[in-house]
C-alpha cells in the first residue's frame, strides 16, 4: 500500500490509500477538520433543503409535463432533495437545445458520465438498455443550487419551456 496525502476544499485534507485490489478490512474516517467543517455546515442543510425544493417548483410550474418522472406522486416530490431538476427534451434535439440555452447565457447540465449499465459488470445481463441511453441522451439538468434565484429559474424554465416548444413544432409538422 502507498499512501499519498492530498489537500481537498478548502484547508480539508484527507488520506487516500492507494492499492491494487479491494480491501474488505480497509476503513477510512474523516479529519478533524473536515469533522469541523461539516459541523458549520448542519444547520445549514435545512434552508439548503428549501431553497432546492423553492427552485425546484419554479422549473416544475412550468417544466411539469417535461420533468423526468413527471408523473412521480406529490408526496414523493415533497420529500425529494432536488440536487438539479431533470428535464426530458426531444432526442433529436437536446445538444442543440442545451448549447441554445447555454449560449443565451442559462445554465443547463448534461449527463457527464458514461451510463453503468454500459460497465462490463452488466453487459452480460439479459435485455436491452437502449431506453436508458436515449433518456439519457434527452435529459437537461437544471441547478438549484443556493446561487438560483426564483427569477433566474424562472427565466430558465420560461427560455427552455420556449426552446422545446419550438423545436417540437418543427417536428410535429
Amino acid at each position: 500500500r502507498r499512501m499519498r496525502k492530498s489537500p481537498s476544499g478548502k484547508g480539508l485534507e484527507h488520506i487516500r490509500i492507494e492499492t491494487a485490489a479491494i480491501d474488505a478490512t480497509l476503513t477510512s474516517r474523516p479529519s478533524l477538520a473536515a469533522f469541523a467543517e461539516w459541523t458549520s455546515k448542519l444547520d445549514k442543510v435545512g434552508a439548503w433543503l428549501a431553497q432546492r425544493r423553492g427552485i425546484a417548483a419554479v422549473y416544475r410550474r412550468r417544466l411539469a409535463q417535461y420533468m423526468v418522472g413527471a408523473a412521480t406522486p406529490d408526496a414523493v416530490i415533497a420529500g425529494s432533495c432536488f440536487t438539479n431538476f431533470p428535464v426530458m427534451v426531444p432526442f433529436e434535439r437536446c445538444v442543440d437545445i442545451a448549447r441554445t440555452m447555454m449560449l443565451a447565457g442559462f445554465d443547463v447540465g448534461r449527463a457527464l458520465y458514461p451510463n453503468a449499465h454500459r460497465h462490463p459488470k452488466y453487459t452480460a445481463v439479459d435485455g436491452e438498455t437502449d431506453n436508458i441511453d436515449r433518456m439519457v441522451a434527452s435529459t437537461l439538468y437544471l441547478p438549484t443550487h443556493f446561487g438560483v434565484s426564483q427569477s433566474y429559474a424562472e427565466a430558465i424554465a420560461d427560455r427552455l419551456a420556449q426552446e422545446i416548444e419550438a423545436k417540437l413544432i418543427i417536428y410535429n409538422r
